[in-house]
């Protein structure tokens, strides 16, 4: 019986120092390197992070200008478009504005090159550097008198977006009034179905800049432009 008895444990000492007592400040050497260790590598993590954003600016300003470049190129590309003659050239050019926004964005600045002076003005040349008066005479602005719809074209939005760029005042309205004068009076200019001459350019066939070249910044307002 007396071999199946338990010692007694040794009693346990509980520390009473209250929690809210200050611990001694560790003013050793090696407590004092531990905390300039410390500053050290955040001196160096600053620095890493600082060194890291100038590369980050630095690639940025490179991916602009690369993509600057490119657009310069693709703008000049843009200057030796050709009139597109036929139905089948205007729409495979819509379905390319539509699907294409580096090509999209190139016809929009050459197309904002050509504007200036009035909008009316603005809209003839594009009209004419884009396409023959022999193609806009199958068009009519909403398809009037059994002619094909321009508006619904993206080359209607391309139009109206260089003239809204260029001109702050401009309305919709005036916009699409003069595209509608345009194609409306297409078959009797140089080259439409109904002008039988189509040697020689009169005042009327509006003819103050050349196709693919920049128009000039100022018109005199006794100007006979023509539509």
């Amino acid at each position: 019986m007396a071999g199946n008895l338990k010692r007694p444990q040794a009693p346990v000492f509980i520390n009473n120092r209250q929690h809210d007592e200050p611990l001694p400040q560790d003013t050793s050497a090696v407590a004092c390197q531990k905390r300039c260790q410390r500053t050290d590598e955040e001196q160096n993590y600053l620095t890493l992070n600082r060194k890291v954003d100038a590369i980050m600016t630095e690639l940025r300003q490179l991916r602009e200008l690369i993509m600057q470049q490119q657009q310069d190129v693709t703008e000049e590309q843009a200057t030796s478009v050709e009139q597109m003659q036929t139905e089948e050239e205007l729409s495979a050019f819509c379905l390319k504005l539509n699907q294409e926004r580096p090509f999209r964005k190139s016809m929009i600045a050459f197309s904002v090159r050509l504007c200036s002076g009035t909008v009316g003005q603005s809209i003839r040349r594009m009209m004419r550097a884009f396409g023959t008066n022999m193609l806009w005479s199958k068009f009519s602005l909403k398809g009037r008198k059994g002619k094909k719809v321009f508006q619904d074209l993206h080359i209607m939005s391309l139009i109206k977006r260089a003239c809204l760029q260029t001109f702050k005042a401009a309305k919709m309205p005036e916009i699409e009034g003069e595209v509608a004068e345009f194609l409306k009076h297409a078959p009797n200019k140089r080259g439409g179905p109904k002008k039988l001459r189509t040697d020689e350019p009169t005042a009327e066939d509006d003819d103050e800049t050349q196709i693919g070249q920049s128009p000039p910044l100022f018109h005199s307002d006794s100007e006979d432009l023509g539509v």
